[in-house]
C-alpha cells in the first residue's frame, strides 16, 4: 500500500468516526433540549412535540451530505485500476486530500453552528441546565410578552407551579423565572415571573420599574389575592379583574373629622379595556381553568352563619345582612356555584381592609367597587410613567376575603391558585400578542 492509499484509509476512518460521534452528540442534545412545542396539560405548560429529535435528524442528514464528497473520492480510488490511480496521483497529491477533508470539516461545522441558530440556542439551553448557568436579561429584553408580578410567597409558588419548564434570568435589577411556550393559536409567547418581597404600593412600584428597565415587556400582569365586598355576583374563591383602579392612598386626617381621601388612579390601559370588554364572550372557550384539577385545590368549606348575630359576621347590621345574603347565595348546599371571573372597578391603598365602615366611605365615591387590594396603585404608576411608553396592566385577583365575614384561612391558598389558574388560561387562549404595538 503506497502513501496515498494509507492517507485515504486513515482519512476515511477518521471521517467515519467523526460522523458517528457527531450524530450521537446531536441526538443527545436533542433529547436534553426537547422544550419546543408545548400545550396545556393538567393546567401546566408541558412538552408534547419532540422538535429537538427532528432537528437532530436534520443535522445528521446534513452530516451525511457533507460526507458525500470524501466518501465518493475514496470509493473511486478503491475501485480504480492501478493505471487510473497513477493518473489520479499526477493531479491529486496526498496533501491535497488532507486539505480537502479539512475544508469539508470546516464547512460542516459552519453549517451546524452558524446556519442553524435554532440548534445553537438548544445547545446553550442544555448547557445552562446541565451546569447550572442562568440566562441573562440582555438576551430576552424586548422579547418578553408578559411579566407576572406577585407579592406573597403563596402567590409566587402558585404561578410557578403552572410553568415547570423555566429558566432563571439574572443580570438585571431583579431575578426572574422565564419560559417560552406556544399558545392555542400557535404563537410563541415569552413569560417572566417576578416577586415583590415587600407588601404595599411602594415596594410593588419599585419592582415594576426595575422590571420595565430590565425586560421592556409587552404586558404587566399583577396577580394574587384581594378582599371583596359582599355581592351577589361573586364571592370567595372567584377571580376579579380590575376595569378601573381607584387609589385611596392619599388622605387627610383632620382633628374632629373623619379622614378625607383624594382619589387617584384612573382607567386601565385601552388594550386592557378592550380585552375586558371582549372576555365575557369567551367564557366557554377559556377551558376548564375553574375546575378542581386545574386549580389544584378543593374549595374550602363555608359554614354559613345561622343569623346576623353570629360571631363570624362583623360590621353594622345592614352590612351583616348583605354579607349573610351573599354567602347563602353562593354556598348553599342545594345550589353550589362554580368558580368564575368577574370584571369591575377595584380599590387600592396600603391598607389591609378589614373595616366595613372604611369600606363604606370609599364606596361613597366609587359605588361599584368590587374588591380591595394593596399593591396595584404602585404598579399602576410605574406602568404609566416608568418607561418610554405606557404599559398595559392587567390586575387579576383571587378573592380570599369577604369584608364583613371571618372566613376559613384555607381560602388564602385557594384564591392564590384560582387567580394563577385563570392567568394561565388567559395566556394560553386569549389573543394578546398584538398589544405590544
Amino acid at each position: 500500500m503506497d502513501q496515498s492509499e494509507i492517507i485515504l484509509s486513515v482519512g476515511a476512518g477518521a471521517w467515519g468516526a467523526t460522523l458517528i460521534a457527531h450524530s450521537v452528540l446531536m441526538l443527545g442534545i436533542a433529547s436534553a433540549s426537547d422544550v419546543e412545542g408545548r400545550t396545556k396539560v393538567n393546567s401546566r405548560l408541558e412538552c408534547t412535540k419532540p422538535m429537538g429529535r427532528l432537528m437532530a435528524l436534520q443535522c445528521v442528514l446534513r452530516s451525511l451530505m457533507c460526507g458525500v464528497l470524501p466518501f465518493a473520492s475514496i470509493l473511486v480510488w478503491a475501485i480504480s485500476s492501478e493505471s487510473t490511480r497513477l493518473k489520479i496521483s499526477q493531479f491529486l497529491e496526498p496533501s491535497d486530500l488532507i486539505v480537502a477533508c479539512g475544508v469539508i470539516a470546516c464547512v460542516q461545522v459552519g453549517v451546524v453552528f452558524s446556519l442553524v441558530p435554532f440548534l445553537n440556542s438548544h445547545i446553550r439551553l442544555t448547557w445552562r441546565r446541565r451546569f447550572g448557568e442562568m440566562l441573562c436579561v440582555r438576551n430576552i429584553k424586548g422579547k418578553v410578552n408578559f411579566v407576572i408580578i406577585t407579592v406573597r410567597e403563596e402567590e409566587f409558588e402558585a404561578v410557578l407551579q403552572r410553568i415547570p419548564e423555566r429558566e432563571t434570568v439574572e443580570g438585571g435589577k431583579q431575578l426572574y423565572e422565564y419560559c417560552r411556550f406556544r399558545n392555542s393559536m400557535g404563537l410563541e409567547t415569552g413569560v417572566a415571573v417576578v416577586r415583590s418581597v415587600g407588601q404595599g404600593p411602594n415596594s410593588a412600584q419599585s419592582v415594576t420599574r426595575d422590571t420595565i428597565e430590565d425586560l421592556d415587556p409587552g404586558w404587566l400582569i399583577l396577580t394574587g389575592i384581594a378582599g371583596a365586598v359582599p355581592a351577589n355576583e361573586f364571592s370567595l374563591g372567584d377571580v376579579c379583574l380590575a376595569s378601573r383602579l381607584n387609589d385611596f392612598s392619599v388622605s387627610a386626617a383632620i382633628e374632629g373629622k373623619l379622614p378625607e381621601y383624594q382619589q387617584t388612579g384612573g382607567p386601565m390601559h385601552r388594550d386592557v379595556e378592550r380585552l375586558l370588554g371582549w372576555l365575557p364572550a369567551k367564557r366557554e372557550q377559556m377551558g376548564d381553568w375553574n375546575s378542581e384539577s386545574s386549580i389544584g385545590r378543593r374549595k374550602p368549606d363555608v359554614q354559613i352563619p345561622k343569623d346576623v348575630s353570629s360571631l363570624a359576621l362583623y360590621g353594622p347590621l345592614d352590612v351583616k345582612r348583605r354579607t349573610l345574603q351573599s354567602l347563602c347565595r353562593h354556598f348553599s348546599p342545594e345550589n353550589p356555584k362554580s368558580t368564575k371571573f368577574h370584571i369591575g372597578p377595584g380599590a387600592t391603598a396600603g391598607v389591609l381592609m378589614k373595616d366595613t365602615e372604611l369600606l363604606e366611605r370609599w364606596q361613597k365615591s366609587s359605588r361599584h367597587l368590587t374588591h380591595v387590594e394593596m399593591e396595584a396603585g404602585g404598579v399602576f404608576e410605574a406602568a404609566r410613567h416608568g418607561g418610554e411608553r405606557e404599559y398595559p396592566l392587567l390586575c387579576v385577583r383571587g378573592i380570599s376575603d369577604i369584608i364583613g365575614f371571618r372566613r376559613d384561612p384555607d381560602w388564602t391558598e385557594f384564591a392564590c391558585h384560582s387567580a394563577a389558574a385563570f392567568v394561565h388560561a388567559l395566556l394560553f387562549y386569549a389573543p394578546l400578542q398584538e398589544s405590544r404595538s
